[in-house]
């Protein structure tokens, strides 16, 4: 396709909720395809009523502008739009990727086969005030508009380790016993 469109999510996909987020995923992998994608979230809501219309307008607009979104190969657009009436949105900013924070619980879940997995959740959440982020910017009334790649790749840090762990013998390798898993067994 011209383009993957992945969205609209039900709550903003802001800073370090990125790495996570399904609806980013999902226009990773349309790049990752060869696909020029865009991963739309509207944030805000919790409060009624909710204006996933306004987002669709906002991409409708953004695409039908020749020119205004090139993106390369390799990259993905993280829009997040406030929940707002059009008329209320001061503008769109492109953005830096922020850091929120959550005050988490963690609840124990069991899935359709009876296995046990842990939910962790939120029951309210925050973010650091870093200028010209992504949190910042949405929650002053902005679109947010950031540039992915999908690369999780430090390339510095990497080459900082590699002399310890290339040189690290791994002595005893074969007298190490194989670690059994209850949860693993009979699902592989």
């Amino acid at each position: 396709p011209d383009w993957v469109i992945s969205g609209i999510n039900r709550g903003g996909n802001l800073g370090t909720d990125i790495i996570y987020s399904g609806t980013v995923g999902a226009a990773l992998e349309g790049c990752i395809s060869g696909s020029r994608s865009i991963a739309v979230s509207l944030e805000g809501v919790e409060r009624s009523p909710h204006y996933y219309e306004v987002a669709g307008e906002i991409v409708r607009k953004i695409l039908s502008q020749d020119g205004v979104l090139e993106l390369s190969e390799n990259e993905v657009l993280n829009l997040n739009v406030p929940n707002l009436p059009y008329s209320e949105i001061k503008g769109i900013r492109t953005a830096r990727v922020g850091r929120r924070f959550y005050e988490g619980k963690m609840w124990e879940r069991h899935d359709p086969r009876g296995q046990r997995y842990f939910w962790i959740g939120a029951s309210g959440y925050g973010h650091e005030p870093i200028d010209g982020s992504d949190c910042v910017l949405l929650a002053d009334g902005y679109v947010t508009a950031t540039v992915l790649k999908p690369c999780y790749y430090h390339e510095t840090a990497t080459k900082r380790v590699a002399s310890k762990l290339e040189g690290l013998i791994l002595a005893g390798v074969d007298e190490v016993s194989p670690v059994t898993s209850p949860v693993l067994e009979g699902n592989l």
